[in-house]
């Protein structure tokens, strides 16, 4: 159990993935967490009240209060920082001179990413003059996710400017923030791709244009052995072939129904304009 400054009650770990094969490998090199809840299925609406960034599973880990009624939620790595901060604990920070942690109960910009923020905590000093968000202080190997779609962990890009990338997801350039492997410096995924759900109805995420009876189920990659058993089927959206077996897909086994997971997802696509324009 944790308390924090700006809420009544204690908080508890939750643990989202004690049972996920997928970390067994990154448990070996943690410590031990005490008092963990497990949690099972889990689907969060909510956003950590201290950087107003959604909660999801991969992130493992999060806080929320021992009362079920309260509704404050956080990241594990925005509760666990320091309550002060100086010029020489924090280095990437230009910062003229100690802050405190402490609520703020109207919006505000922080000096370091420019943000402006609704009312939570910050680090500021004590006329709240220069205010530093948590999320710009938090170190960025807290904010690593556990991904099933690749071995090790993966860490956030974090820059003031969103970067150009290609996504080892979909094969497409995107922008914005990105996970990358330091162990395969190859390997980057965006955001967008990184939390896409599990499971999705297409006729939701596309607007109706696109319909099929069953939940989708994303999958991670198309082997090639897998599509000669289906009769190299095609996607069910653009109509093209799954030429790279490592892009993700989302599929209905039972009715062999696949689609590219940028397909069932996005409205990008000029065809996709087209049939919304005319709808």
């Amino acid at each position: 159990m944790v308390t924090v400054i700006e809420h009544d009650h204690p908080l508890k770990l939750i643990d989202l993935q004690v049972n996920d094969e997928d970390v067994e490998e990154a448990e070996a090199d943690e410590e031990e967490e005490k008092d963990v809840v497990i949690q099972k299925d889990f689907v969060c609406p909510c956003k950590c009240k201290r950087c107003d960034q959604p909660i999801h599973e991969y992130y493992r880990y999060y806080y929320k209060c021992v009362d079920d009624s309260c509704d404050y939620f956080a990241h594990k790595f925005c509760v666990e920082i320091p309550t002060h901060i100086t010029p020489t604990i924090i280095k990437h920070i230009s910062l003229p001179y100690s802050l405190k942690l402490q609520p703020i109960w109207w919006n505000w910009p922080c000096e370091y990413c420019h943000t402006r923020h609704p009312h939570e905590v910050c680090y500021a000093d004590m006329h709240h003059i220069f205010k530093v968000c948590v999320s710009s202080v938090t170190e960025v190997d807290k904010k690593g996710i556990h991904h099933p779609s690749h071995p090790h962990p993966l860490m956030p890009l974090m820059l003031l400017k969103p970067i150009l990338c290609e996504c080892k997801a979909c094969s497409r350039e995107h922008k914005g923030l990105f996970f990358m492997c330091t162990t395969c410096p190859d390997f980057a995924i965006h955001s967008d791709c990184a939390f896409l759900p599990k499971r999705s109805l297409i006729q939701q995420t596309t607007g109706d244009i696109f319909h099929h009876t069953h939940p989708l189920t994303l999958s991670f990659s198309f082997p090639e052995a897998e599509q000669r058993a289906k009769y190299n089927p095609k996607c069910r959206v653009c109509n093209h072939n799954f030429y790279d077996e490592r892009i993700w897909i989302y599929k209905c086994e039972k009715c062999i129904y696949y689609v590219h997971a940028y397909c069932a997802t996005s409205r990008e696509e000029p065809f996709m304009h087209i049939l919304l324009t005319s709808k």
